[in-house]
């Protein structure tokens, strides 16, 4: 069924306006990231994976913070531990070693994400971190 609706998606709107969709959601996904997590980008406590050249990515943004677990913020971000309003499903991923911090994966699929949504998944997540340091 999610095969067919995103077929009729492409079929109704056009490759060309989907892709150009798809871009503007990752762009405006690394736009909000950077927004909530400005002190930890300054710092190299979260350190983008995925580099920001569209020839040189897709649509999906790979990033680490370092400092906490992955499959933590993963939990509280689809439980909505803090009761921010909002669950978001992340992908996470652990560090080569113990020493590594986890890899998380994220995307703003047309079919399923806003622009509303990246900023809401971008602040949940910066406020999940932030609790998260507070334990």
């Amino acid at each position: 069924k999610v095969l067919i609706a995103n077929l009729s998606i492409i079929h109704e709107f056009g490759v060309k306006a989907v892709m150009e969709l798809k871009e503007a959601l990752t762009v405006s996904l690394f736009e909000v990231l950077e927004y909530f997590f400005t002190e930890e980008i300054r710092t190299k406590v979260f350190t983008f994976i995925t580099p920001r050249e569209k020839a040189r990515r897709g649509a999906t943004i790979c990033f680490s913070i370092a400092g906490v677990s992955a499959k933590r913020l993963e939990e509280d971000l689809l439980l909505d531990t803090y009761q921010l309003g909002y669950r978001f499903e992340v992908d996470v991923r652990p560090g080569a070693t113990k020493e590594d911090p986890d890899t998380f994966r994220v995307t703003a699929h047309y079919a399923h994400m806003s622009f509303v949504d990246t900023y809401h998944l971008a602040r949940c997540l910066h406020q999940c971190y932030k609790a998260e340091l507070n334990q």
